[in-house]
């Protein structure tokens, strides 16, 4: 009897560790999708675009910033609710990304008021 049970547990724990596997592989590929998806409409490409619900982060990524990036955010961050209405009156923040980031870009972006990441 004991044997019969230890069997009838090895099988169900090896079913729920296969939906759970399952389900972890629907997820990953739920966010790639998403992350696969560049927001793009006319000449405006928005490269991340993050929302909480009351707030939205507008990301630049670059691989070396410049100081006309921060300009190109400018012009996101102004015609962002242009293009996503749904998101209107939520605030909205900048943030430019690079792996490399001149000082001198990064305190300017600082002094807009932009996140910095790098």
């Amino acid at each position: 009897m004991f044997a019969e049970t230890d069997k009838k547990c090895n099988q169900l724990e090896q079913h729920l560790q296969g939906m759970s596997k399952t389900q972890g592989l629907d997820i990953e590929e739920f966010f790639l999708s998403s992350l696969q998806k560049t927001p793009k409409l006319g000449e405006i490409n928005f490269d991340i675009v993050l929302e909480n619900g009351n707030s939205v982060g507008i990301v630049e990524v670059k691989t070396k910033a410049k100081l006309n990036d921060l300009n190109q955010l400018d012009k996101l961050l102004t015609r962002f609710e242009t293009f996503y209405t749904t998101h209107a009156g939520m605030k909205k923040y900048g943030v430019i990304s690079a792996k490399i980031m001149p000082e001198n870009v990064e305190k300017e972006a600082l002094s807009r008021g932009f996140f910095v990441l790098k």
